[in-house]
């Protein structure tokens, strides 16, 4: 029908008696069609809503909104986080007996929603210097678009506006899906239902007021002021169009489809180049003349955004504000859960019953040997440091068996082995080494073979490095390669020195349950390490900015993660997940290869390096309940892919005095790493013929790093 024609009847139909819901004289109204109203109960989302808010106004609402005559009203419960929100929630739906349907919150799903930079410039990458510049509200946005996957699975208000309209429109002919703040009286509705009859009409829109301070002023015979606010639709089995579910909250979900149906709302655009947003559907909608605009609802208060006088900036700001808590007090809450149910993040399938590792009693017996080393162990003390301040300007001796503090792994392997040589002891890194490897060896033979001395000796050699005011090293890593005298150093020297903390913690996390801990000597331990974390994150934007190319980074967010994990830091393991998914853009290509190299090329030992660090955050993140290794980002980059290409790209390994084996073999116990019940996961189809089959994860005893997901008999 013509818009004209459209108006015609319109004005011809309103010209019959009017409605009055108390009138029992009144003429009687031609047959209504069915109409359904689905209001959407969600998450709260501080600062933008008060904790609380959703059942305040769901209360309310039931309180104090009458029974409408051919208006059947439903409620849909989406996607709630918090258990003790959908219960109360539910209990007061049932209280009032009403119908409800939920759409649950599913922490698997969620937990595969990972960050991704997709079309970010690389000068507005959050970790780019020009990002440094953007004002409060732009760096908001930018970090609301890249984490639009969690986003979009959490608030999916058009999706539930979607299942409401399908499932009502299998039974009613007009379904109003609003959210669950909104009220509608007899008055408004006496407005509303006799253009539902109207033929051909496929919308109506609903102006929104707000709820006025009193509540008995609701009952008006005539439109109240009105909010400068987006109107509510209506439904019919006739229109075309519905709600587009792949925009999340932050792309102006709510307004794309008024938009294409002519009636726009306040402005809400995203500032212009900061970043290339999702460019929304402006089409105008083919059937956009079969829309009726009239009556109105309320809108309860609780929203601080439509309560608040401030500008639309300010309130966008608190939108993008809201938004980002919600995500990340979801995450925590995640990590909390899998914190509690794995205790481990290193040898994550190691339990009492675990069967003792191949030759690890002859290791513990060497380690017992060998008398605690501490970084007070110095000839010579380099100067403007103290003697407990852990310091290294030695290289790392990265090898492929990941062996170069041969001070003493040979030695505990029992086996003559080339030293360092005397420069290394004069330096640091060769004992934390040994006393990594020590602990580890000892804590594995304490638990698994119930060796007391073996517990004993961990002790002290614990107690030796952290706790006794004599020897304990200060908790950071300034002086790691000595890079204090270039600070932008720092903390890249310190993650590859310390990056065996990682097994070292699932040791200590052993050796706690032993009982040979005092309760102070804890309580020193969790201070160290603290303190050590603190000391890592301080330099992180600076670092994340120059560094994030570097397998040194890689290696930063390995022990990062493990601490924060040890120490139960939710929200900073929440933000290195979050920073993964950007580091593995700022390296990688779509099919795998090192950016930091041509394409098609050899691999080089620090690109190995860097995937050993990959493996380890697999296992990590694993442990936390989340599948890195499944993740494939918008560009198609992913480490399934890394790894694939890295078995195509091995160094043949025939360098003087090398192992033609070793890279493969490498390669190999890193992959094993990430397996689970023996398969690779999550590798895509047209990835998983490149990946070969892989054999039995080694015992991992040295290095350490390779014990992960399981541990082979002996």
């Amino acid at each position: 029908m013509p818009q004209r024609r459209l108006r015609s009847a319109i004005r011809r139909f309103f010209t019959a008696p009017a409605f009055s819901p108390d009138d029992a004289t009144a003429a009687p109204l031609p047959a209504q069609p069915r109409a359904l109203l689905v209001r959407i109960l969600g998450n709260d989302r501080p600062p933008q809503q008060p904790e609380g808010a959703t059942l305040a106004q769901l209360q309310f609402i039931l309180e104090n909104e009458p029974p409408l005559p051919g208006l059947e009203k439903r409620w849909l419960l989406n996607r709630i986080v918090s258990r003790e929100s959908r219960d109360a929630l539910v209990a007061l739906l049932e209280k009032h007996r009403q119908r409800w349907e939920e759409l649950p919150f599913e922490p698997q799903a969620y937990a595969a929603c990972f960050t991704d930079i997709g079309t970010v410039p690389e000068d507005y990458h959050p970790w780019g210097r020009q990002f440094l510049h953007l004002d409060a509200t732009d760096q908001s946005a930018v970090v609301e678009y890249v984490g639009r996957a969690k986003n979009l699975h959490l608030i999916h208000r058009n999706g539930a506006r979607n299942h409401a309209l399908r499932r009502g429109l299998e039974e009613a002919e007009w379904v109003f899906a609003w959210d669950g703040a909104c009220l509608l009286t007899a008055e408004a509705w006496a407005v509303i239902r006799p253009a539902l009859a109207l033929p051909d009409l496929a919308y109506v829109a609903i102006p929104v007021a707000p709820l006025p301070r009193d509540p008995q002023a609701l009952v008006a015979a005539e439109q109240p002021p009105l909010a400068r606010e987006l109107p509510l639709l209506g439904f019919s089995r006739a229109a075309r169009h519905h709600f587009d579910g792949q925009l999340r909250e932050g792309a102006m979900a709510e307004e794309a489809l008024l938009r294409r149906l002519g009636l726009p709302g306040p402005a809400l655009d995203p500032p212009d180049g900061v970043c290339p947003w999702e460019a929304l559907d402006v089409t105008p909608a083919a059937d956009r003349a079969r829309l009726v605009q009239l009556g109105w609802a309320y809108r309860l208060a609780g929203d601080v955004c439509r309560d608040s006088p401030g500008s639309a900036e300010e309130n966008r700001a608190l939108r993008l504000e809201s938004i980002r808590r919600l995500t990340r007090k979801t995450d925590m809450q995640l990590i909390g859960e899998a914190l509690e149910h794995q205790q481990l993040r290193c040898w994550t399938a190691l339990t009492a019953s675990s069967t003792g590792l191949a030759g690890v009693a002859a290791i513990a017996a060497n380690a017992r040997a060998l008398p605690p080393p501490s970084v007070t162990d110095k000839p010579a003390v380099p100067p403007g440091t103290s003697p407990r301040h852990y310091v290294n300007a030695v290289p790392h001796w990265q090898t492929l068996a990941g062996s170069e503090s041969a001070l003493s792994r040979a030695g505990l392997l029992g086996q003559d082995g080339p030293l360092c040589g005397d420069v290394a002891q004069s330096y640091d890194r060769a004992r934390l080494q040994l006393m990594v490897d020590s602990v580890c060896a000892l804590a594995l033979d304490g638990h698994l073979n119930a060796n007391r001395d073996s517990i004993e000796h961990a002790h002290r050699l614990v107690r030796t490095w952290f706790l006794d005011p004599a020897t304990a090293m200060i908790p950071d890593g300034a002086y790691a390669r000595l890079s204090a005298v270039d600070p932008s150093r720092n903390v890249l020297d310190a993650a590859i020195d310390f990056r065996d903390l990682y097994p070292l913690l699932d040791a200590i996390t052993l050796l706690r349950g032993s009982g040979r801990f005092s309760l102070a000597e804890l309580q020193q331990l969790d201070e160290w390490f603290d303190a050590f974390l603190a000391w890592l994150a301080g330099d992180s934007i600076a670092f994340l900015t120059d560094h994030s190319t570097s397998p040194a980074c890689t290696w930063y967010h390995q022990l990062m993660l493990a601490i924060a994990a040890f120490r139960g830091r939710r929200n900073v393991a929440a933000q290195v997940l979050d920073n993964l998914p950007g580091l593995l853009a700022r390296q990688f290509r779509a099919d795998g290869s090192p950016l930091s190299a041509p394409p098609a090329s050899v691999l080089r030992h620090e690109h190995l390096f860097n995937l050993q660090a990959w493996a380890n955050l697999v296992v990590l993140c694993s442990a936390l309940g989340r599948d890195l290794l499944a993740f494939t980002d918008s560009h198609g980059r992913s480490l399934a892919a890394a790894f694939a290409y890295a078995q195509a790209h091995l160094p043949d390994g025939t360098g003087a005095g090398s192992d033609t084996h070793a890279p493969r073999h490498w390669l190999q116990a890193m992959q094993a790493m990430t397996q689970a019940n023996g398969a690779m996961v999550a590798v895509s189809s047209s990835l998983a013929s490149a990946v070969p089959p892989l054999p039995e994860a080694s015992s991992g005893i040295p290095p350490f790093w390779s014990l992960s997901r399981s541990l082979p008999p002996a």
